[in-house]
């Protein structure tokens, strides 16, 4: 998604603009998004919530599931660039903006992408004032990139939580493929059997520390593996035509075949999900950031720092 992240200073950016974004095609081949844990609960009516493992630093990262496979956003109209209706990540939101830990102990540097096509010298909200010092667009861009990250950090202790209850456990799904079937593995959701059998006291704590109400956001978000399936189906129409005569080979006046003709049911519907891959760790290593215009796409997208980050 980013092509050339640079710091944002007044030597290099002042009288320098701002313009806000038409389309998502930026996004099209971003196939994961990472999510803090105050989204889930409006990204889960639009999208899969899974987890993914990050073996390096021994935890684990949310991210929403937009494709099932590396470079598939099948919320992102490849023509027109529109996302589809529904939930927009705020990783994804906060574009072409960025956040990176500095030299200095908890001091962090506001990156942009300068290749993003958005940066002008005549239209848009500038980035620094006459004298200098930060234009009122930065200095609500800083504030809101701040508080994104104090939700990140309770995102970490929120994964580190379940990794010590030994709640994650693996899923995967099946989709139409060909004549036949796939298997996509990769990704760990919530055992809901084990936080059911959780001690009272483990229960009551999970509680205080407001962690069941993004648990239960992230187990209702998997029934959107469905809807993901749909959206890929209308993509590669000739692959979901060749899905159904597979499951019903005989011609569309006989009787349908058993599911085990085609795709079996996803695990979702039964509290499992789907899985990104492996090749969706580098992704999820991206620190979650802003929703913008509420996270909704119902307006072209942009980063709109007049908005505080909002949450479940």
């Amino acid at each position: 998604m980013f092509k050339r992240l640079v710091p944002v200073n007044k030597q290099n950016h002042k009288g320098w603009k701002i313009k806000r974004l038409e389309n998502f095609h930026f996004a099209g081949n971003i196939h994961i998004a990472s999510l803090v844990a105050h989204e889930f609960g409006r990204a889960a009516g639009s999208m899969p919530i899974v987890f993914l493992e990050d073996k390096e630093n021994d935890m684990y990262r949310p991210v929403s599931l937009l494709g099932f496979e590396e470079g598939e956003n099948l919320f992102v109209n490849k023509d027109s660039g529109q996302w589809e209706p529904g939930y927009i990540p705020a990783i994804i939101r906060r574009y072409p903006f960025s956040l990176s830990r500095s030299n200095e102990e908890g001091v962090f540097n506001i990156l942009v992408d300068e290749e993003c096509g958005l940066l002008s010298k005549t239209e848009g909200d500038p980035l620094f004032k006459d004298d200098g010092e930060l234009a009122e667009l930065m200095e609500n861009v800083q504030r809101y990139l701040g508080e994104l990250h104090q939700m990140n950090e309770f995102t970490n202790k929120f994964c580190s939580y379940l990794k010590q209850q030994g709640l994650f456990v693996p899923l995967q799904i099946r989709i139409p493929h060909g004549n036949g079937a796939r298997d996509i593995t990769g990704c760990f959701r919530v055992d809901e059997d084990k936080l059911n059998g959780l001690p009272d006291a483990v229960f009551l704590e999970m509680r205080n520390q407001r962690y069941l109400s993004v648990i239960y956001a992230h187990l209702v978000s998997l029934q959107q593996v469905d809807r993901l399936i749909r959206l890929r189906q209308a993509r590669y129409p000739q692959e979901a035509q060749a899905a159904q005569q597979a499951q019903n080979p005989a011609g569309p006046g006989a009787p349908e075949s058993q599911a085990g003709a085609g795709a079996p049911a996803n695990d979702a519907t039964a509290g499992g999900a789907a899985a990104a891959g492996p090749a969706a760790a580098q992704a999820a290593a991206n620190e979650p950031a802003p929703e913008g215009n509420g996270g909704d796409a119902d307006a072209p997208g942009g980063f709109d720092p007049t908005e505080g980050p909002r949450g479940a």
